[in-house]
């Protein structure tokens, strides 16, 4: 069965405010769609006034009991803001925080300036500020979506060019578009590639004498809804019996026996935070020996910067979608 639409679901970083340590894990706090502030807090009168950034961070995790990977997943912006501030966009890693980006390559949305028509292999897209980056100018790699809310094409290997706050693209050798679009109601937007989207496991280190550890025969089965990112420790207080202890989780209620399949459940969601094989362990082990490795959780970390330029007028109803799209497997 294919993903659904609904299993895409959106969640905070662990830390929302505007200082250096902003962003870092994904939390078990859900975003509620179309809800005022559901992301960043009211623009007051005086940012209005004098201007003012923030940034907020979110994770788009693919929370489909099936555990099915999510592939060739492309994230994008579906509008402007249609208000005098706008919001771009970029890549986040599972950790990153505000102190840790630098000059990221920017992703966001226009509106198409001039009517285009099937066959035409240049769109016209202005953007809500001439200083607004969205799409890259150096490298013929954009990958656009073009839509006028009935229609919707995709294309890759775009080349990109700007004057003022009009970017020129031009489509790939080849390719050309297969509809007509009007300026009214047509958006045009850069998009993330965001590859494959799954649970994963690496980093796997045994400290022990006599003790193996076999993840290739008997891989660590991950859990699109229970599994998160953090490192893992398996402490052994026996030959047979472990503590389970995450760097960010903590110590486990549960530990695990090398006789039996182990599964610790994610309180956040009754899900599994993962599950160790018992055919996963060989030879002996002894009190003191360790087990560590890292998981990763089915999610896309995302930035969202939010510009309001000095002299902004009052506002509302500025609501910008983000769209996730890919294939199942």
């Amino acid at each position: 069965m294919a993903i659904q639409a609904n299993e895409i679901k959106t969640y905070k970083a662990t830390i929302n405010n505007d200082t250096s340590a902003n962003g870092g894990r994904m939390s078990s706090n859900l975003v509620v769609s179309n809800i005022r502030n559901a992301v960043f807090p009211n623009v007051s009168e005086t940012e209005r006034t004098d201007g003012n950034t923030r940034w907020r961070k979110i994770f788009f995790k693919i929370a489909n009991d099936d555990d099915l990977t999510f592939n060739n997943v492309l994230v994008h912006m579906t509008n402007t803001t249609g208000a005098d501030d706008n919001k771009s966009m970029c890549a986040g890693t599972q950790t990153n925080i505000y102190s840790d980006l630098s000059s990221p390559r920017m992703y966001g949305c226009g509106t198409l300036n001039s009517g285009v028509v099937a066959t035409d292999t240049e769109i016209e897209v202005q953007v809500e500020d001439a200083a607004l980056s969205i799409f890259n100018t150096v490298s013929d790699d954009n990958i656009i979506w073009i839509s006028n809310g009935t229609t919707t094409e995709y294309f890759e290997n775009v080349a990109a060019s700007k004057t003022d706050d009009v970017y020129t693209l031009t489509l790939d050798t080849g390719d050309t578009l297969g509809n007509d679009y009007a300026t009214s109601n047509t958006y045009i937007a850069s998009c993330i590639n965001a590859g494959d989207v799954e649970c994963e496991f690496d980093s796997i280190v045994v400290t022990s004498t006599a003790g193996t550890f076999d993840d290739s025969s008997f891989p660590i089965l991950l859990d699109n809804i229970g599994t998160v990112y953090d490192s893992w420790t398996l402490e052994f207080t026996s030959a047979t019996a472990y503590y389970i202890t995450g760097t960010n989780e903590g110590l486990l209620a549960s530990g695990g026996n090398i006789g039996s399949n182990t599964s610790p459940i994610n309180s956040d969601f009754a899900k599994k935070y993962f599950t160790i094989q018992s055919g996963t362990f060989g030879g002996t082990f002894e009190i003191g020996d360790t087990i560590t490795f890292k998981t990763y959780p089915a999610a896309i970390p995302i930035w969202i910067k939010e510009e309001v330029p000095a002299g902004t007028a009052s506002y509302s109803g500025n609501i910008v979608g983000i769209r996730v799209n890919g294939e199942s497997a």
